[in-house]
């Protein structure tokens, strides 16, 4: 009876100073990270008595913290539904999202950077306060890039090529922040139902978070991975006629137009992506193999996340047979993209192949508007030659003013851009896209535009223009908002 007294008081103990080890552990190295837990609503409750820092854009701010008499001392407001997405939101109840979420360290006042501030501010007796964040967005440019979007579902992406900074992120439908923030329980509660019940899914931030067929806007990829291999350049001549035998399947690929792209039955590269030939795309696609466009892409940046929040992974699919394969090629099958991916395909060409990490941070500040930190411009990968993108730039900039993007034109400024549709399924109309860059000798704004299908274009029109006339018109009106103010 003894031994099994001595096991069974031996055992308790272990187990005691196990649990004592686990609670010191929690208490001492864990508790900052589990108080700033999204999902911690002690600790969501308590930002409500933190005068947190404001969320900034083109010298305003967009996210700030109001005084209050109720049971909080402070309820967060949100300026305009076309900052939601990237701003994001936080709720007593529904947790925290976008920069709202990744920068909530330093906007609660957390942040080790501030340990001085909240040591002044206890010793004052002051709520605590939090530090600001300066985003890149243009605030004009983000403003008329949501409303041009309107009530279609969609996304618009526009980035400085030389330095990543994202300028505009535009995600619709969206939806007024203010409504997750209010310390009114059940206003709270009925605005979260309905927005989760919304088949639109306004929470869903389509800018970065959302992945798209890319359509014809991937030829661009295949084009560089062309050009890249050595073997063709902008000369090169390739058959186009209204149908494309894919080898080793049943299967024909046509073109939108069900025509030859050209009289004499074959195209040079540069041809066939002015009228963003589609049986030229497929044949080639299958001649450089997958192997060839995987690396192309993933070099311009697809299967990276980028290290920015709510951004989705833009995929190229493997283990393709030929048909497969002519099909990712022209942007179909299982390939997905983000706005944000092909914005950045569009702005490494612009940038002389290289493409820039994007961020959507500018600067940061302490409570008493001391500078803690300014964004650097840092190369992500070099994903093609100069000599390459010169030669995609070329063919993209007579895109804009003979081909399939003319209504991208800008008066007195070149524009180099790519049209693309992107079927989905039977029944559907395809997403509607446009990527480019401006002015196409020196850009310094690299933009994507998409529309979910749906959008119906132009009665009689063939089904690569309806990004002419959906998506082009967009871009080129953001386009011109962001040139203006350079």
């Amino acid at each position: 009876m003894k031994p099994q007294l001595t096991k069974l008081v031996t055992g308790f103990g272990i187990a005691l100073l196990l649990l004592i080890a686990n609670l010191t552990y929690l208490q001492v190295f864990e508790a900052n990270s589990l108080n700033n837990r999204a999902d911690n609503k002690r600790s969501l409750f308590k930002q409500y008595d933190i005068d947190r820092g404001a969320i900034i854009v083109s010298g305003q701010p967009v996210a700030y913290s109001d005084k209050t008499t109720g049971r909080f001392k402070f309820e967060r407001r949100y300026v305009s539904p076309a900052f939601t997405h990237p701003v994001g939101y936080l709720s007593s109840i529904y947790g925290v999202a976008g920069i709202e979420q990744s920068e909530n360290q330093l906007l609660s006042g957390a942040a080790d950077a501030l340990a001085i501030d909240r040591l002044r501010q206890l010793l004052d007796g002051g709520a605590r306060r939090g530090g600001s964040v300066e985003l890149t967005l243009n605030g004009p440019a983000q403003q008329l890039a949501y409303q041009l979007l309107g009530n279609r579902i969609g996304a618009v992406v526009a980035i400085d090529p030389r330095t990543g900074k994202i300028l505009v992120s535009a995600s619709s439908p969206s939806f007024d922040a203010n409504l997750l923030a209010t310390t009114n329980a059940k206003t709270m509660q009925e605005s979260w139902n309905k927005l989760v019940s919304d088949p639109a899914q306004p929470l869903l931030n389509r800018a970065s978070g959302e992945t798209w067929a890319p359509g014809s806007t991937f030829k661009l990829i295949v084009a560089a991975a062309a050009l890249e291999s050595g073997q063709y350049d902008l000369t090169t001549k390739i058959p186009a006629p209204a149908q494309y035998q894919v080898p080793e399947s049943s299967r024909k690929i046509s073109n939108w137009q069900n025509a030859p792209c050209s009289a004499a039955g074959e195209v040079t590269l540069e041809e066939a992506m002015i009228v963003s030939c589609n049986t030229a795309f497929a044949r080639l696609g299958v001649e450089l193999g997958e192997a060839r466009i995987l690396r192309t892409a993933k070099a311009f940046g697809f299967d990276e996340n980028f290290s920015l929040a709510n951004t989705s992974r833009s995929t190229f699919p493997t283990d393709l047979s030929n048909i497969e394969l002519a099909l990712s090629a022209l942007g179909q099958f299982d390939v997905k993209a983000t706005a944000l991916q092909m914005a950045l395909v569009a702005a490494g060409i612009g940038n002389e192949g290289v493409v820039m990490q994007p961020k959507l941070i500018n600067r940061s500040f302490a409570p008493n508007l001391t500078l803690l930190s300014q964004a650097d411009s840092d190369v992500f990968n070099r994903a093609i030659k100069p000599v390459t993108a010169a030669a995609l730039t070329q063919m993209m900039t007579k895109v804009v003013s003979a081909g399939t993007g003319t209504a991208a034109q800008i008066a007195n400024t070149a524009v180099a851009g790519k049209t693309g549709t992107a079927q989905t399924k039977p029944g559907f109309t395809p997403h509607a896209w446009f990527i480019g860059f401006a002015p196409a000798a020196a850009p310094n704004v690299a933009i994507a535009v998409v529309l979910a299908g749906g959008e119906v274009a132009v009665a009689g029109a063939g089904a690569e223009i309806s990004g002419n006339q959906l998506a082009a018109p967009i871009a080129q009106k953001v386009l011109v908002e962001l040139l203006r103010r350079k």
